[in-house]
């Protein structure tokens, strides 16, 4: 059998401050320096150390933790609990571009009770999540399920449920993988449901494909493929080719199965 996939998102919900990492260029924008060099208060300095390291993080993840690590100091300094917050958060994620999983746990932890006092679930719930993701590089699906529920749990109530959907369906994949399927069943139609009410077409199409997955363990080909055909023309209209190449993938798959090998 060719295995189907299903899609994993590593990178769910996960901005809390400002973020200029698709800037490619290591050397730091003049704009953020003059910014520094003119900020008034130890807030804005703060803020606008965590700016430059974000600037940076993806040349330079080594560097950009040094950024961090000063607008912590700053934060703890003068007991800004904003800045300490997305302080945690940014050293947190830079150790999961620098594989350094149980270092990012750590950090990501430690930013929960800052997001609590500030009442400020939606960053609750999205440090929850990018948690989860750190457990699954460690490869310990159970505990990453464990936090990505929690994490949906929380994010349900609130307004921005922008990144819920790909939670939801991360969720489903890995209920799958540990074949507890009609569970996976519940998250891939919250997904789903979720994608069409906000208008999402591209995590409409992962959320289709992953439940397209998910009736495929079931033995439920034919609702299986309907999934996959509501899939292709969103996919097609998304222009993502790896959306695209994924549902032919899958639809092979289903026509594999059925010894319909032409």
């Amino acid at each position: 059998m060719i295995s189907l996939k299903p899609y994993l998102f590593f990178a769910v919900m996960l901005v809390l401050s400002p973020c200029y990492s698709g800037l490619q260029a290591q050397n730091i924008p003049d704009s953020l320096l003059k910014k520094l060099a003119a900020v008034s208060s130890d807030s804005a300095k703060g803020i606008t150390l965590l700016e430059i390291g974000e600037s940076i993080e993806v040349a330079d993840p080594e560097k950009s933790m040094e950024y961090y690590e000063q607008a912590l100091a700053t934060g703890q300094r003068i007991k800004n609990s904003r800045v300490i917050l997305s302080s945690y958060y940014d050293i947190g994620v830079c150790y999961i571009n620098l594989n350094k999983m149980d270092s990012s746990i750590s950090f990501l932890e430690a930013a929960i009770p800052f997001a609590r006092l500030l009442n400020d679930t939606l960053s609750e719930a999205k440090l929850l999540g990018i948690i989860g993701n750190a457990w699954l590089h460690k490869k310990d699906r159970f505990t990453a399920i464990e936090f990505y529920l929690k994490s949906a749990r929380i994010w349900e109530t609130c307004s921005n449920q922008q990144y819920l959907t790909l939670l939801y369906s991360n969720i489903n994949a890995l209920l799958d993988e540990q074949k507890e399927h009609t569970r996976a069943l519940e998250f891939g139609n919250k997904a789903i449901e979720l994608a069409k009410k906000i208008g999402d077409k591209y995590s409409l199409v992962n959320g289709l494909v992953n439940l397209s997955t998910t009736y495929s363990h079931l033995g439920q080909h034919e609702k299986e493929y309907e999934m996959l055909e509501q899939a292709l023309p969103l996919a097609k209209d998304n222009k993502d080719l790896d959306q695209i190449a994924t549902v032919y993938h899958n639809m092979g798959d289903y026509y594999f199965e059925k010894n319909d090998f032409s």
